[in-house]
């Protein structure tokens, strides 16, 4: 096997580079690529599934990126240009190239091993129920991955989150495919008709939770709008000690101080005498997972996420600056502007509005 020195990378690339001089020379609208360890052709051809305009795109050649197969490289993409100008190309012809590409599973791994320690763990969770979609022994491209965010079962949030780790996977491996059709509709204006739990409703579930542990961490839920896994993750320091805020260790967006709203809250749901729910896992999806599990068996009407949703809410009408509750909560000013204020109905308005004014 020939050894990759950076001579053999050298004289790869020059032949590369002449190879595609001679056919556009040829005036043949195809290349020659070197992606990894492997060539392949591109050229501007026609989408897999006749949907849309040709565009940019890739052929896998089942050929490694050595010298000695530049040569038959060109002579493919001499065949490929042929086709094209004839009006006979057919992805049929090609598949069968396509079957010994690059496996998905191989190009996990490759984007996992680049990305995994630059992300956190719950991120990197986000990443991997997206990926395990995925067919791992099939070759990575773009009509795979269309099909799979084509799929009716998934949900708009799983279809979104999904069509953002696809996206960059591809991107990642150098797949040409444009997947913005299958986004999704799953955003801000999706959870309008979100019925969030009133003050009353959350006080009223809070006291008919039986066991001491799971009742304190929903009362933190409410009063701080964590997430659901950042219970597991608190310095409590500030808030023992007769403050309003924790501190949050880790989590989806990383350290943080998150604040009461309201503060009295504190004392009438006792969570300055923290008793921590007896739960064991090692992630922050696997806290998170069972959080939202035992919110689901107790049948409050609402869950974790709604819990935090509804202190977004409560701190707007409270007159908290966007920049604060947003620092809170742990993202942008405009995601929580986003999100929250169209929330906010005409009654809701009036009410924030007289507090502002203090015509309360």
């Amino acid at each position: 096997m020939q050894k990759c020195t950076s001579k053999n990378r050298q004289d790869l690339g020059k032949a590369v580079l002449l190879a595609n001089k001679r056919l556009k020379s040829a005036r043949l609208r195809v290349a020659v690529q070197v992606l990894g360890d492997s060539l392949y052709l591109r050229a501007t051809l026609p989408h897999p599934q006749a949907l849309g305009a040709p565009t940019q795109q890739r052929i896998a050649l089942n050929l490694k990126a050595t010298r000695a197969n530049v040569d038959r490289a060109e002579d493919q993409a001499k065949v490929l240009a042929g086709q094209l100008v004839a009006g006979v190309f057919d992805w049929g012809h090609w598949r069968e190239d396509l079957s010994a590409a690059i496996a998905v599973t191989d190009w996990i791994a490759k984007f996992e091993q680049r990305m995994k320690p630059t992300v956190s763990p719950t991120t990197w969770d986000d990443y991997r129920k997206a990926f395990s979609k995925l067919p791992k022994t099939q070759p990575l491209t773009g009509p795979l991955l269309e099909r799979i965010l084509s799929d009716q079962a998934l949900t708009p949030r799983t279809q979104l989150l999904c069509y953002q780790k696809f996206r960059q996977l591809a991107k990642f491996a150098g797949v040409e495919c444009d997947l913005s059709h299958l986004r999704g509709n799953y955003g801000p204006k999706l959870l309008d008709a979100r019925s969030l739990p009133s003050d009353a409703d959350i006080l009223q579930a809070w006291e008919g939770i039986p066991d001491p542990g799971w009742q304190w961490a929903m009362g933190m839920l409410a009063a701080f709008g964590l997430r659901n896994h950042e219970i597991f993750y608190l310095d409590l320091e500030s808030l023992l000690s007769g403050g309003y805020s924790v501190w949050v260790r880790e989590g989806k967006t990383g350290p943080r101080t998150a604040w009461a709203c309201p503060p009295d809250w504190l004392d009438l749901l006792h969570l300055r005498r923290p008793v921590m729910p007896p739960v064991v896992a090692v992630t922050h999806q696997g806290y998170g997972r069972r959080v939202s599990k035992y919110l689901c068996r107790a049948r409050l009407g609402f869950s974790a996420y709604d819990l935090r949703h509804a202190w977004a809410i409560r701190a707007e009408l409270a007159g908290m600056p966007g920049m604060l509750a947003a620092a809170a909560q742990g993202h942008s000013q405009r995601v929580h502007e986003q999100t929250y204020q169209r929330w906010l109905q005409p009654g809701t308005q009036q009410r924030a509005y007289l507090a502002a004014m203090g015509l309360a």
